[in-house]
This record gives structure tokens, sequence and C-alpha cells, in this order.
């Protein structure tokens, strides 16, 4: 497996979380990435437009209580079909996701600098930063594959703040959507491994919200494999050259 695989892996997983949290934004990307939706075209246009969209994808039920009873969801849909389709302001902030992706992989190396990770920006559907990370490499997961590294690792960072241009100014949010650590399974269990959580805690903020809830993720995680390190399992045993 990969890198360019398991990016795909990643990206699929992904889309299904944003698709049901981030309903306005989902669409808005999915009209403009299909162009159902253009420059030019008339504000009556466009809210026909998302409704069909969004009953496509959610349900008729669905679509016309976000019409007509979700105050905020028409406005949002049509603010950010505007900034994709470049009629919104653009962001002239320093803070970009390009500098971002160079910041995480910094505080990454700080604490396991040996291990596998692979930071990107993405807008796909949803412009976002996906971070994965693998306690090992490729030559030590079983199979070649990511998720059967012991500390396999996917977090999410978007938000409003983060824009299409790759700009970002504006609230975000860390989401930790795959992070724990496999030890050898109890005494007594019926179970092949036993797991305990690595610490990782969901956050909102600024980019430097951001960087600090990156920060304490991996210093967590790396007390995580210390505080465990006798209790992983026999075929785990070389994760020990990673710490």
């Amino acid at each position: 497996m990969n890198k360019t695989e398991i990016r795909q892996i990643i990206l699929e997983e992904t889309l299904s979380v944003l698709k049901e949290l981030y309903t306005y934004d989902y669409i808005a990307n999915k009209l403009v990435k299909t162009n159902l939706v253009k420059k030019g075209m008339s504000e009556k246009e466009l809210i026909k437009q998302i409704f069909i969209q969004t009953k496509k994808e959610y349900g008729d039920k669905k679509a016309k209580f976000m019409i007509n009873r979700d105050e905020d969801y028409l406005p949002d849909v049509l603010s950010a079909i505007k900034e994709l389709l470049g009629e919104g302001k653009l962001n002239e902030a320093e803070q970009t996701t390009q500098t971002m992706e160079k910041d995480i992989e910094k505080i990454i190396t700080k604490y396991f600098p040996k291990s596998y990770a692979d930071v990107y920006f993405s807008k796909n559907l949803l412009p976002h930063i996906t971070i994965v990370f693998a306690i090992g490499q490729k030559s030590d997961w079983s199979n070649g594959i990511f998720q059967n590294d012991p500390m396999a690792t996917k977090i999410l960072i978007r938000g409003d703040g983060m824009k299409a241009d790759g700009s970002i100014d504006g609230k975000l949010e860390f989401e930790p959507l795959m992070s724990s650590l496999t030890l050898k399974a109890p005494e007594g269990s019926h179970l092949a491994y036993g797991r305990v959580k690595s610490g990782t805690r969901r956050a909102k903020g600024d980019y430097n919200a951001m960087m600090k809830a990156v920060e304490v993720s991996f210093a967590k995680m790396k007390k995580t494999v210390k505080d465990n390190i006798n209790n992983l399992d026999d075929s785990h045993q070389w994760v020990k050259k990673y710490i």
C-alpha cells in the first residue's frame, strides 16, 4: 500500500464524515465541482440547484426542512458557492494551508522523528487538511497495510476559516477521526488485541489553537506509547525503535 493508495482510502472515509457534519459546505462544493452552478447565475436559479442537490444527497424531507426552516442553511450555502466561484472576497491572510502543513510536520517530527507521517491539503468537496500518522513505516506494517500499524491515526482540520484558495482566516476545527494504541490482549480475553485511547481530543479555534491541539495530541500520543511499552503485542515489539 503506497502513499497514494493510503490517501485515497483516507479521503473516502473523510468525505463520508464531512457529508454529515458540514452540509452547507458539502452541497456548495458538490455544485461547483460538477459545474451545476456558474458565475452570473441568479440567486433564484442558485437556490433551485441547491434544493435539487440537497434533495439528492439527503432526501426530500430533510431537504425541505433545510431550505424552508433552517435559517442559516441557504445563506451559508450561497456564501460558500460565491467564495468557491471567486465572487467572494479573497483572503489575504499570511497563514495558509501550506504553512500549516509545514508547522504540523515539524511538531510530529519533534515527537516521532522516524515515524510515518503525511500531512496534506485537499479541496475535494470541502477544504481540509488531513493528518495521517503511523508510528512505524510500511516495512513494519503487517502486509504493508497502513491500518495494521498499532497507532494508525487520522486527524482532520477544517472549518469556515479554511478557504478553497488555501488561505486561513477564522475558526477551524480539529477532529481526531481515528487514534488509539493497539496492545496485547488482556489475560483471559477472547479478543486478538487490547486497545487504549491515545489522548487526542477535538478542539475549536484559530490557526494557533490548531497548532496547540496538534502539539498536545502528539505529546499525549508519545506518552501513551511510553506508558504502555511493556504491554505491546509480540508482533509490535518493533515499536520500541521509534521511541
